[in-house]
């Protein structure tokens, strides 16, 4: 560089914005990504601060609607401060925003567990990959929208109100896989927000006694509402809604980043392996949008039988029952019952 050239630091950022060719490694971009890291951890250790909280992700955000935003721990979002979302946002656990352009989504949205919005994106040609050249463009999200855990959403995209994505799906709006009949449960209730939190706190008591077996024992038992033996492995981090409505058989193991929302019952059977990342869902949020404004969801039990393989960031959906035997592959979206010894 000439010595008469003053360096600007935000050159990168702007063709970055602008949707031109960037330098994704450059100094002062690495630097915004390392404070949005830091404010997207604060988040975890202060959820239950609630006014530390409302200000912490405002910190993070572009911009925020209201007071009522959450963002579930643990979460990843590039930047921060080009995310803008509108009012009653709510993201649950393992999402991931890569916002080196704008993204913004209006009011009532829900992203489910694992949910990926990409705006970044690298280039076809390997020569300007080798390089370190990436590009970004905005995506839009509308109001009223339900986006199923797992899915992902790519650059440059534009979601209408009253859209729902699928568990699972690539900008696709779902379709009802099943008549299914269920329990009706109220988001926001108090009661379950406390159940939710004491879930946490048993989760985390996992990491602290995983090398002590009398403990860690103890302590899965006290998670779940009941175990088949004392063979059974949780490798954190993971993520459970209660807990006690999961019932294990003997000799299961669930891998790290695995996430189950038992707001139904869950019953697994024994020799089940669940592998890194898996989700299982019971709860659905309605398809129609004017009924997702009430915040009243169903949930529907999910049954997993002796013998099962759960490759890893599969997902099962609301209903589902597997049999014995089954292999279910890694990335697979099982929207409908298993029959015995197949692989899914």
């Amino acid at each position: 560089m000439d010595a008469n050239t003053q360096y600007d630091k935000h050159a990168e950022e702007r063709k970055m914005l602008a949707g031109e060719l960037y330098t994704g490694a450059d100094p002062y971009l690495d630097q915004l990504r390392k404070e949005a890291q830091e404010k997207t951890a604060k988040l975890g250790l202060i959820r239950n601060e609630p006014e530390k909280y409302k200000q912490a992700i405002r910190e993070l955000l572009g911009s925020v609607g209201d007071d009522e935003a959450i963002i579930e721990s643990p979460a990843h979002i590039d930047y921060g401060c080009n995310t803008h979302v509108g009012k009653r946002f709510q993201m649950n656990v393992r999402c991931t925003i890569l916002d080196s352009a704008r993204v913004d989504i209006g009011d009532d949205v829900l992203f489910g567990p694992g949910v990926q919005v990409y705006t970044a994106e690298h280039p076809v040609d390997p020569a300007e990959r080798l390089v370190g050249l990436e590009m970004a463009r905005p995506i839009k999200i509308g109001s009223n929208v339900w986006v199923g855990g797992g899915a992902i959403i790519l650059p440059g995209v534009t979601i209408g109100n009253g859209v729902t994505i699928g568990a699972g799906e690539g900008n696709t709006p779902a379709k009802q896989s099943r008549d299914l009949t269920g329990k009706s449960i109220t988001g926001g209730n108090l009661n379950i927000q406390q159940r939710q939190r004491e879930a946490k706190k048993r989760l985390a008591r996992l990491t602290l006694v995983r090398h002590n077996p009398e403990e860690y024992q103890q302590a899965i038992r006290e998670i779940f509402g009941s175990v088949g033996d004392d063979q059974a492995v949780i490798e954190s981090p993971v993520y459970l809604d209660f807990g006690y409505s999961i019932h294990v058989g003997k000799r299961f193991r669930m891998h790290a980043m695995c996430v189950i929302l038992d707001s139904a019952r869950v019953e697994i059977g024994d020799n089940v392996v669940l592998g890194p990342a898996v989700q299982v869902y019971t709860p659905q949020h309605p398809v129609d949008p004017a009924l997702r404004l009430t915040r009243v969801y169903h949930a529907y039990p999910v049954k997993i039988g002796n013998n099962v393989v759960v490759g890893s960031s599969a997902i099962i959906l609301p209903g589902v029952t597997i049999g014995n035997g089954v292999t279910i592959g890694a990335g697979a979206v099982v929207t409908k019952d298993v029959p015995d010894n197949v692989v899914v």
